[in-house]
């Protein structure tokens, strides 16, 4: 259980290997409940950590469900973090999401959390599947719609954040992707990601 005065901070990704450098640095363990989605939570339960699977659907019902478990206020801050295809090949490089455009639908959001950030922005474009032909300008994921949709409803739009790291371009195939090299492509940049969240618990 949480403090009621506690800032919550709820941790939503994709696939398993991006988690791990978060867990570490916030000493999460697995927790157990009935649940179709593997949890974490520290000590304190300041922080959880869901990870969905790919996919829209995924990402929106692993985000309910964190909400549920966690009992998250709505002052909770919301985090989505995960790697990104990019059309530059600037492997491995951190980005703030300020514009997602969701391919099946055309529908465009635009985050706004309430932290001032030296991280580089960029927009997202969440598609349904993985794409080798990168559009200029945009980073690629398949979930970052759903999430922000999700969590926007959840907490207000301004404690809701989303982080990418570059880990396919032109030049590096999502095909060569391995656990390991998901896991260290989010841990190399633990630093930049753990102090801007520091920021946003201070809103």
């Amino acid at each position: 259980m949480h403090k009621i005065d506690q800032i919550l901070t709820c941790w939503v990704v994709a696939l398993n290997p991006e988690g791990i450098g978060i867990r570490e640095k916030y000493k999460m363990k697995s927790v157990t409940h009935n649940a179709p989605f593997p949890i974490f939570s520290n000590d304190l339960g300041s922080d959880w950590l869901i990870v969905s699977g790919i996919g829209r659907a995924n990402v929106a019902a692993a985000t309910m469900c964190l909400y549920h478990v966690s009992n998250a206020p709505a002052w909770t801050v919301w985090i989505n973090i995960g790697i990104a295809g990019h059309c530059k090949n600037d492997f491995g490089s951190l980005y703030l999401i300020d514009k997602i455009t969701e391919e099946a639908t055309g529908l465009q959001s635009y985050p706004r959390p309430a932290i001032i950030s030296n991280i580089p922005k960029s927009s997202l474009f969440t598609v349904d599947l993985p794409k080798k032909n990168y559009k200029s300008g945009y980073l690629f994921d398949m979930e970052g719609s759903a999430f922000f949709n999700i969590a926007c409803q959840l907490s207000c739009q301004q404690l809701v954040l989303m982080l990418k790291v570059v880990s396919d371009s032109p030049d590096y195939s999502f095909m060569d992707l391995t656990k390991k090299i998901i896991s260290d492509l989010i841990t190399l940049q633990i630093d930049k990601i753990t102090d801007t969240v520091e920021k946003m618990r201070m809103v």
